[in-house]
């Protein structure tokens, strides 16, 4: 977005007014510069001066050639020209503001990246701990699972060996 920013006048005597407008792009800080070039404001030379005027016998101002600006004094040279200085500075200062303020966002959104990265990191170290664990106990379970079976099968085995000792076990296979 173009914000006009400040604008200056500057006449060149008998031929042109220029128009300077300072314009900021908000985003990209900026500066452009438009030249609005216009013809001279209408002067009253002395060809338009009415000749009862100029044969006039009562004593007149002496005729002023119009075309030549009066004399600024120095004093208002120099205030146009700290005014200006003011606010080329002030532009500069509104331009270093608007690239801190870009700096500090970019600086936040890549801090708020790091941490998303970070937390996304946490989440996949602790979805990897629950599945060792959850691995982990179902190899606890089937391992209980063979040592009651082998439990199982070595009381079956003891019972038969007693059961073969008293001679029980032929009377039952019969």
């Amino acid at each position: 977005m173009l914000v006009v920013s400040g604008s200056s006048t500057k006449h060149v005597p008998g031929k042109l007014v220029i128009l300077y407008t300072y314009f900021h792009h908000k985003q990209d800080a900026r500066k452009l510069y438009v030249k609005i070039l216009r013809p001279p404001p209408p002067t009253t030379s002395i060809e338009s001066v009415p000749p009862a005027s100029i044969h006039s016998t009562t004593p007149a101002s002496p005729l002023v050639d119009a075309t030549t600006p009066a004399p600024r004094s120095s004093r208002g040279d120099k205030r146009d020209e700290r005014r200006k200085e003011e606010e080329e500075e002030e532009e500069e200062e509104e331009e270093e503001e608007e690239e801190e303020e870009e700096e500090e966002e970019e600086e936040e959104e890549e801090e708020e990246e790091e941490e998303e990265e970070k937390d996304e990191k946490e989440e996949e170290e602790e979805e990897e701990e629950e599945e060792e664990e959850e691995e982990e106990e179902e190899e606890e379970e089937e391992e209980e699972e063979e040592e009651e079976e082998e439990e199982e099968e070595i009381e079956k085995n003891t019972n038969r060996e007693r059961l073969l000792g008293l001679g029980k076990l032929d009377r039952l296979s019969d």
